[in-house]
């Protein structure tokens, strides 16, 4: 089961609170909600082996939106842009066109599209503003980028270090599967408000 949103506190309903959302759509992904007064909710898109279904997360991002409706709403959500491909690059190489490596089966592109959907439609349906927005935009703000040796499991530990090192007062451990998301959830914040990165309270 998804990790339950914490309702705001009566405190918290008298701050001029800003929330916003983040969203790593992959299997090993998850979801962020934050505000500015400190309120938060976070969760991995899988437990264990078992993804979350459509409900789970139409029930996650709902109560995300209804719980910050009298603070305003959610004002704005990142979801990550990406993509797999099919085939095999030239000498055998899985190398995707623009020098990655992101080769993935048709069934694990299928299963991705269809998870990425049923995250834009709840969206939708719970009213909250979104755009996807490419790993490198994101990245950038926080000064990141992958080394071409570096490998996966270390870059995720980077990502997460770095959204620990944010600020953000989550009493939930920040990891490997909510480090891009909560990352991402700044990155929303500081496109609309123009507040640095680095300063959550602000």
């Amino acid at each position: 089961m998804p990790s339950p949103v914490r309702l705001p506190s009566p405190r918290e309903h008298e701050a001029a609170s800003r929330f916003y959302m983040g969203i790593d759509p992959g299997s090993s992904g998850g979801m962020v909600v934050f505000s500015t007064s400190g309120s938060y909710a976070l969760t991995a898109l899988k437990k264990g082996e078992t993804p979350m279904t459509p409900r789970d997360i139409w029930d996650w991002v709902n109560d995300a939106a209804r719980f910050a409706a009298p603070l305003g709403g959610i004002r704005y959500a990142v979801m990550e842009k990406v993509g797999g491909y099919m085939g095999v690059g030239a000498g055998g190489q899985d190398a995707h066109p623009d020098g990655s490596s992101n080769r993935a089966s048709g069934h694990t592109m299928f299963a991705f599209g269809k998870s990425t959907g049923f995250l834009e439609m709840a969206l939708i349906a719970a009213s909250i503003p979104y755009d996807l927005v490419t790993p490198q935009a994101w990245q950038k703000a926080f000064n990141l980028k992958r080394g071409k040796t570096e490998k996966k499991t270390a870059w995720k530990r980077r990502l997460t270090d770095t959204a620990r090192l944010q600020g953000v007062p989550f009493s939930q451990k920040i990891t490997n599967a909510t480090g891009d998301a909560t990352l991402m959830a700044l990155y929303a914040r500081y496109t609309k408000e123009g507040t640095s990165h680095a300063d959550p309270s602000a």
